[in-house]
This record gives structure tokens, sequence and C-alpha cells, in this order.
């Protein structure tokens, strides 16, 4: 009983983890592409301004 109970619970907290791993990843590369654009917009505002 408490060898099935076990076995049910791990692949579900396994999934739980991935998920979160998963999340955490897109969001890191959301942040990553955000302060790209936002130098490379800043980059461009300040050739347009010096020229």
């Amino acid at each position: 009983m408490n060898q099935a109970f076990s076995l049910l619970v791990t692949p579900s907290a396994t999934t739980a983890f991935g998920l979160a791993l998963i999340f955490f990843f897109i969001r890191q590369l959301l942040t990553v592409c955000l302060i790209v654009t936002v130098k490379r917009l800043f980059r461009q505002l300040s050739t347009g301004v010096t020229s």
C-alpha cells in the first residue's frame, strides 16, 4: 500500500518540479529578451539624438 502510494506521488512531484523548471526557464528567457530589446531601443534613441 505504502509503496503504491509513493509510486503514485513521485510522478506528480516530478511533473510539478519539471513545470516549475520550465516556467523559471521561460521567465528568464523573457527577461533576457526584454533587456536586449530595451538596450536596443536606448541605443537607437541615443544614436538618433546624436546624429
